[in-house]
């Protein structure tokens, strides 16, 4: 794919191919440093992956460290992208490497499945593949939902496989689909029904007439039937919630947040200054978008026929569209459904985009979307620094004395200010991976995608609930066995609540570290 991008040399979209190209390694080798160079990877529910991969190791080989707190439970769910491809990691590299070499995956399928998709459908590689640097760190992969952002580059290069495979036999399709599908579906639920949305894109726009239409559905529907029926019987089993409340479809302000993310692609993680990038590539993107509609429409004015491959792309970005604004905050068991969706849509409708074709124009267009994904990558850069020192701080608890089983329980009531995403919700789990502590707010334990539970011989501890969200509302006479409290710029009457039960062993700048008074209260 890459020899062959080197030599257009008169691809007419690419001044210089050789150049662009050495331009996009040399982006996608700083990305990856970035993730190496920090101390600790900054997102929310990274450490908990981490985590509990740990203790899933630990039991699966006999349990003799986490047994007494923790049991096993495997299920064959679309959420097991991220323990597939880290688990195997565990036996080269120690675990908080191998959070970083997931990443890395990551970044490099997304940096392949972009090109690729583009090339499937007839599209120079460069320069519209630099547009997928700025959404590379999105909100989604800041969360920690490592799983859905790894089944995204998947998607993408599946998507084009059925593209490019969409006039062989029946057969042909039926094992590229079912094969394709099921890798994607047991990594992760939301793009696996992405995957099976662009099916019935390509198969409407090779359809002429609503009977035509019918039919190659319903033939569509037989070719991908072991999908279909996986699905269904995991959906029976009953192992998801749902809720169907639909009166968040009248909220404005829901609204008006959904536009924001989806005009800046849900790339603003942490800090305001990441609004500026975000807000320059909604306008070159909006600027190329004019230029495909202009292009499009005259073709129809001209009394040409939209291409096959356009329609199918239109179809795609519509129906994302529609389920984007018009879908659930929580589907499942999982939040943020909608967030999940905006880079998403930028990326798939790249081979839609019109470049103007020669002169300064083009090579405005190359500058500038260059220009974009390294501006991205400079203020990332900053905040991830500035992210990464915060847990760096709140880490500063591991020198403390701190036996193996201690049950520690992070005390944040601040939480994020500028951001929608709190990196230290969940890095008590480091004290985990590092003391052998048991987190107390393990959040994965409570959720039927994840392969830990909490056993029913645990000490008695605060819920779920309580740990993360409400922590004063918690009686600590009730749970003598929480040892340590990591508290994260705590109030003088929170210190002074907690002081009843808890003394301060470890004070540093906006963390302090509480030890159970041996008196319990």
């Amino acid at each position: 794919m890459w020899s062959t991008l080197s030599e257009r040399q008169n691809d007419p979209m690419s001044a210089s191919p050789r150049t662009s190209f050495l331009a996009y390694a040399a982006l996608l080798a700083a990305h990856i440093a970035l993730v190496w160079l920090l101390p600790y990877f900054p997102s929310q529910d990274g450490p908990s992956h981490i985590y509990n991969l740990v203790i899933l190791r630990d039991l699966l080989n006999g349990g003799k460290e986490w047994g007494g707190y923790f049991s096993a439970s495997l299920h064959a769910v679309p959420n097991l992208g991220f323990n597939l491809v880290a688990y195997p990691l565990l036996k080269f590299l120690p675990p908080l490497a191998v959070e970083k070499a997931f990443i890395t995956i990551y970044l490099m399928l997304m940096a392949i499945g972009v090109p690729v998709l583009l090339r499937a459908f007839d599209r120079p590689a460069l320069p519209l593949s630099f547009l997928v640097f700025p959404v590379m760190f999105n909100f989604t992969l800041m969360m920690g939902f490592y799983s859905y952002a790894l089944a995204v580059p998947l998607f993408l290069i599946a998507f084009a496989l059925a593209w490019k495979v969409r006039a062989r036999s029946n057969l042909c399709k039926f094992v590229c689909f079912n094969l394709v599908g099921l890798v994607i579906y047991y990594i992760h639920l939301i793009p696996f029904m992405l995957y099976l949305l662009s099916l019935g894109a390509i198969t409407i726009a090779e359809a002429n007439g609503i009977n035509k239409t019918g039919k190659k559905l319903l033939q569509l529907v037989l070719l991908v039937s072991p999908l279909l029926l996986n699905l269904v019987l995991y959906l029976r089993t009953g192992a998801t919630k749902t809720g169907w409340d639909m009166a968040y479809l009248f909220d404005a302000r829901r609204g008006a947040e959904l536009l924001v993310d989806l005009l800046t692609f849900s790339t603003t993680s942490f800090i305001r200054w990441q609004m500026i990038p975000g807000r320059i590539l909604m306008v070159f993107v909006v600027l190329l978008t004019y230029l495909s509609a202009r292009n499009i429409l005259r073709k129809k004015f001209q009394k040409h026929e939209i291409t096959e491959d356009e329609k199918t792309l239109i179809l795609l970005i519509l129906g994302m569209m529609l389920i984007y604004f018009y879908g659930p905050f929580r589907l499942g068991e999982g939040s943020y459904f909608n967030q999940r969706l905006p880079w998403v849509v930028l990326l798939a409708a790249l081979p839609l985009l019109h470049l103007p074709g020669t002169g300064p124009m083009q090579r405005v267009t190359v500058l500038g979307a260059l220009g974009i994904a390294s501006i991205f990558l400079a203020l990332n850069t900053t905040a991830f620094l500035l992210e990464s020192a915060k847990v760096k701080n709140f880490l500063s608890g591991l020198s403390a004395d701190m036996s193996k089983g201690s049950l520690v329980m992070t005390y944040n009531r601040k939480g994020p200010t500028l951001s929608r995403i709190d990196v230290l919700r969940h890095s008590a789990s480091y004290y985990g991976i590092i003391k052998g502590s048991v987190d107390v707010g393990n959040y994965e334990t409570g959720v039927n995608f994840f392969p830990i539970k909490f056993s029913d011989t645990h000490p008695a501890m605060p819920s779920l609930a309580q740990a993360e969200y409400y922590p004063e509302s918690i009686n600590w006479t009730d749970f003598p066995a929480v040892h340590f409290l990591l508290g994260w710029g705590l109030s003088d009457s929170e210190k002074e609540r907690i002081g009843r039960y808890f003394h301060v062993i470890k004070n540093d700048e906006q963390f302090t570290l509480w030890k159970r008074n041996c008196a319990g209260a």
